[in-house]
Parts: structure tokens; sequence; C-alpha cells
């Protein structure tokens, strides 16, 4: 079975939405991502996997 690169893109946002849900499963500190001026958990995982991607090449 051979995804699109659509459907993987589609795919990995629906998991980093899910984990964002729990972003305190992935965080030491209980107020981490709460604050509406710092970056946000998704964001923060959409860059350090865009920093990745860049690195690999």
């Amino acid at each position: 079975m051979q995804l699109s690169p659509e459907a993987v893109k589609n795919n990995l946002f629906s998991v980093i939405s899910d984990m964002a849900a729990a972003s305190w499963l992935f965080s030491t500190q209980k107020t981490a991502f709460s604050r509406k001026r710092k970056i946000s958990f998704t964001d923060t995982i959409l860059s350090v996997l865009s920093m990745e991607k860049s690195s690999s090449t």
C-alpha cells in the first residue's frame, strides 16, 4: 500500500493534533505551552521536524 505525499502529510498533522491535545505528556512543566505569547506545541513539533528535514539532505 503506497500513500500519496498529501495523505502522509495529512496523517502527520492529525497525529500532531492528537499529541497537542495531551501536550502535558511531553513536558515536565504543567504550564508549558499554555501562554498565548509562547510558541504552541504544534508549532514546536513542526519546527523540529522542519529542521530535521533540512539536515537530512
